[in-house]
C-alpha cells in the first residue's frame, strides 16, 4: 500500500473485453520525473476468469540515457510450470506508417529473468531464429503469431525487433533500448498472450 498521504495514483477497474488506452502524464501538466506504471489481472469471484489480459503495449521515447523497462510476471495456471508463449515486439520503423514522427530506427529488446541474468536478446525481426531452435530465420513463426493475435504485420527489411518467446512461471524484465547505444526515437513495446490453439 501506498504511504499515507502519497501523490501515488491507484484505481480498481473492472474492464470489458475491448481495448483501452492509458495517458500517464503529471498531474499539473508540467513536472518531469521518474514513474512506474503497473497492471494487474485479478481473478477474485471468476475461476475461470471470462476476460483475460491478451496484449500490452507501452509507448515512449528512448535513447542511450533513456530506455524502457517493463516488468512481467507470468503466473502459474493450475498448477503447471509449463511456459507460456507470447510474441514480443518492439516497434520503431512500423510507427512511420501511422504517421508517427521521429520513430526509433532500430530498436532492440534485453530480457533478463528474476535473477538478473539477460536470457535473451530481440534485434532485427528476419535475423532473429526461433528461440531453442536452429534452422531458418523466424519470419514464418512471427507470421503465424501475427495472424493469431492480430498484430499488424512487419514490412520486409525493417529493423523492428520481434521475436516467438517461451516464457517460464516467474517475474521477467525486458529493456527496449536502441540497438547502435546512441541513437533516439519514438518506440512501441508489444506482448501479446499467443492463444494455445495456434501454436
Amino acid at each position: 500500500m501506498f504511504p499515507s498521504g502519497s501523490n501515488d495514483a491507484m484505481v480498481l477497474l473492472d474492464l470489458e473485453a475491448g481495448s483501452v488506452t492509458v495517458h500517464v502524464k503529471p498531474a499539473d501538466g508540467i513536472t518531469r520525473g521518474e514513474v512506474l506504471f503497473e497492471i494487474y489481472a485479478l481473478t477474485v469471484g471468476k475461476v475461470p476468469p471470462t476476460v483475460r489480459l491478451s496484449n500490452l503495449s507501452v509507448r515512449t521515447k528512448i535513447a542511450a540515457d533513456n530506455i524502457l523497462i517493463v516488468g512481467l510476471t507470468m503466473r502459474r495456471v493450475y498448477e503447471t510450470f509449463e511456459p507460456r508463449t507470447v510474441l514480443v515486439r518492439a516497434m520503431g520503423p512500423a510507427l512511420s506508417q501511422f504517421g508517427v514522427t521521429n520513430a526509433h530506427t532500430n530498436p532492440m529488446i534485453q530480457f533478463y529473468t528474476d535473477k538478473g541474468l539477460e536470457s535473451f536478446v530481440v534485434r532485427s525481426w528476419e535475423l532473429m531464429i526461433p528461440v531453442g531452435q536452429e534452422g531458418p530465420p523466424i519470419r514464418a513463426q512471427l507470421m503465424r503469431a501475427h495472424a493469431a493475435t492480430g498484430a499488424f504485420p512487419l514490412s520486409p527489411g525493417s529493423k523492428d525487433a520481434a521475436v516467438v518467446l517461451p516464457l517460464a512461471p516467474q517475474p521477467w524484465t525486458a529493456h527496449v533500448k536502441p540497438a547502435d547505444g546512441v541513437s533516439s526515437g519514438e518506440v512501441l513495446f508489444e506482448l501479446y498472450d499467443i492463444p494455445e490453439s495456434a501454436l
